[in-house]
């Protein structure tokens, strides 16, 4: 459901400028800010206090994402005034982000990675269902193999693949840790933007470098959590991953 949530307001907030939309700029980096929450929400739900390397990397990468979102880079109103209603949808999405990612991270590997993948996008198919029902809109079906070959790639790879590999790791990695390391994407953007363009600004290569920086401090030895394994001869044995 959260998951759904994040799709629905990210998308809600986009809607055109004169409607009260933001910008793609200001949704890249408020969406991005659950870098910031999951550290917060993980310590508010568990007490369990993220490593300092995990607030320097949540530092690094904020840095990096205001740098690769353009945002302050010009007067115009890309870089951002003021606060539009478009901005609270977005900010809502990041939100239910970080829930998703925190409720994630309480499953351990005694779940089916892949069932619980497919009931996440089964979940979220249904509600987008149902919010089409409830607002009238109708689309036509896809045509063209263009767009056909942009959906699989998007749902098989970008959603169902990935989101299978998000479950699998945060069964035995912490939310704060997942978070600094998706916060990349961004950053893997620009790099595939900058391949098929042949250019790149000096903005995106230092907000790349920053969040590079991040993933490495989330990587640092002790910031993986302890988790259980199954033992032979008896109840499970708490195994701590930081030694």
């Amino acid at each position: 459901m959260f998951l759904a949530l994040g799709y629905i307001f990210q998308t809600f907030g986009m809607i055109p400028a004169q409607l009260g939309g933001t910008t793609p700029a200001r949704t890249a980096f408020i969406t991005g800010l659950f870098v910031v929450f999951v550290p917060v929400g993980q310590f508010l739900l568990t007490r369990t206090r993220p490593q300092a390397s995990v607030w320097l990397g949540v530092l690094f990468a904020v840095a990096g994402l205001w740098f690769l979102s353009g945002l302050g880079a010009s007067p115009t109103r890309e870089a951002g005034s003021g606060w539009v209603w478009g901005d609270s949808m977005v900010f809502i999405c990041s939100l239910a982000y970080t829930v998703h990612m925190l409720i994630l991270g309480r499953s351990d590997d005694s779940y089916s990675t892949v069932l619980l993948t497919f009931v996440q996008l089964l979940v979220v198919m249904g509600v987008c269902a149902a919010m089409s029902v409830i607002t009238g809109e109708q689309a036509p079906a896809p045509r063209g193999a263009q767009l056909w070959y942009a959906l699989i790639i998007c749902g098989v790879f970008a959603s169902a693949y990935a989101f299978a590999i998000q479950t699998w790791a945060q069964q035995i990695m912490p939310p704060s840790q997942v978070a600094l390391i998706l916060i990349m994407e961004p950053a893997f953007g620009g790099l595939f933007g900058w391949l098929a363009a042949g250019a790149v600004f000096v903005r995106e290569l230092i907000g790349a470098a920053l969040m590079m920086c991040a993933m490495f401090f989330a990587e640092l030895p002790g910031t993986t959590r302890q988790r259980t394994e199954p033992s032979l001869e008896g109840p499970p044995v708490l195994i701590d991953q930081s030694d």
